[in-house]
């Protein structure tokens, strides 16, 4: 799964691909404004460091800005999990992957 996740991370980011996502999120996550879908594709990137780790201050201020207070006072270090990326990472999958985007 976060293979998966992390396949589609690299693609959103390059712009011959957002096209493509712009139609692919609203029909999926049935999202009838178009400016919600922009923003649903770049919210994943602020939350994501240059090497696809997450992001534990933007997931902080995330979280603190959350309308539900048991999501508000949440703890992102106990949260926030980087192994499966630091796997992928270390085996050289993330810079494969990002070289074949290119």
């Amino acid at each position: 799964m976060v293979t998966a996740l992390t396949e589609s991370l690299v693609s959103v980011q390059q712009p011959a691909n957002k096209p493509a996502a712009l139609k692919i999120l609203p029909k999926h996550l049935r999202i009838g404004d178009p400016h919600i879908a922009e923003d649903g594709c770049q919210d994943p990137l602020l939350t994501l460091n240059r090497r696809l780790y997450p992001s534990v201050d933007a997931w902080r201020s995330t979280l603190d800005g959350a309308q539900n207070p048991k999501i508000a006072g949440l703890n992102v270090e106990q949260v926030v999990d980087a192994r499966f990326v630091r796997k992928l990472d270390e085996r050289g999958f993330i810079d494969r992957l990002s070289a074949a985007q290119r």
